[in-house]
């Protein structure tokens, strides 16, 4: 608990959570990456509380598992969280995801059969979809076109602000 009327409270009251691993390196940097999500795209002073789980979630995730798989798991649990879900397993139309298929994912739609031209928006594979929807990060593609995906995303709640981490990591 805390107190305080400014944006500065003092810390009234803490309840140990248990140790939580020390991250390094690329893990420390995702670390930062997660932190900087939460704060640019939460309202101030809402709980989420579930979300939080998640968060913690990730953070030991990020210190002993393949960061990748933990960063789009908790990205796609943020988004729902803020009420934009990716549609993963079935299209704007609300037909399954056909694994063979490519297709566009308009952020406001969801996923469209892709058509020759690709005009601007981000082509993802059925399967890269269903495989998110699973939480499977095996294949080496589904690891790049969510990724490209996820950040698209975002950047659509974003508004056009920037991520000082994306940055750095680049």
């Amino acid at each position: 608990s805390w107190s305080g009327s400014a944006d500065l409270a003092n810390l009234r009251d803490a309840e140990w959570a248990g140790g939580t691993p020390l991250l390094g390196g690329r893990g420390l940097m995702c670390g930062f990456y997660v932190n900087e999500l939460l704060l640019k795209l939460l309202p101030r002073d809402d709980p989420h509380e579930s979300l939080f789980d998640a968060y913690a979630g990730a953070l030991a995730g990020l210190a002993s598992q393949e960061v990748s798989a933990v960063l789009r798991d908790f990205e796609k649990r943020l988004l729902a969280e803020l009420g934009y879900a990716p549609l993963l397993e079935t299209d704007a139309a609300s037909h399954p995801i056909d694994p063979d298929r490519m297709y566009s994912y308009e952020p406001d739609r969801g996923p469209v059969p892709a058509n020759g031209s690709r005009g601007g928006q981000i082509v993802v594979s059925g399967r890269t979809l269903l495989d998110v929807a699973a939480g499977d990060y095996a294949r080496a593609e589904t690891r790049d076109e969510a990724r490209a995906l996820m950040r698209t995303l975002i950047g659509e709640r974003l508004h056009g602000q920037s991520l000082h981490t994306r940055s750095i990591l680049m």
